[in-house]
């Protein structure tokens, strides 16, 4: 297992998708017509999926703790999300919800390249996990 933290805001990510979607004088049928059939019939499933992960307190994490393992499935296996003042807001997997990164299947060059993570100790995120047994409503 490796730890690592990186800062990632979802609200700013969804904010600047937003703002990178083309004007409608630059969509052909094809982007009205074909895409979006293609998009229903490839991703339904993922869809499903990140609707059961999601929660409106994604949108308050600042900070993100990560347990990956590197070792036989490279995968995150539980996160942790900081807000701004340093409150724990979220812990995954936890309850009914996979996670946000849990529910992914990016490889540690994903976190890496996109996010320039910082290494942390093990005992770091366990003192992280441990101290917030229940996640504030």
């Amino acid at each position: 297992m490796i730890y690592f933290k990186f800062r990632h805001n979802v609200q700013k990510d969804v904010i600047e998708k937003e703002e990178s979607v083309p004007k409608w004088n630059q969509i052909s049928f094809w982007d009205i017509v074909f895409l979006p059939l293609c998009f229903f019939l490839c991703f339904c499933e993922k869809i499903s999926s990140l609707t059961r992960s999601y929660n409106p307190k994604l949108e308050n994490v600042d900070v993100w703790y990560v347990e990956y393992d590197e070792d036989e499935y490279n995968v995150v296996m539980r996160e942790i999300g900081i807000d701004v003042n340093g409150n724990v807001v979220w812990k995954a997997p936890w309850k009914d919800f996979l996670g946000l990164w849990t529910d992914e299947d990016f490889n540690i060059d994903f976190y890496r390249e996109r996010f320039g993570f910082e290494m942390i100790s093990k005992e770091e995120f366990e003192e992280l996990w441990n101290s917030y047994p229940e996640i504030p409503k």
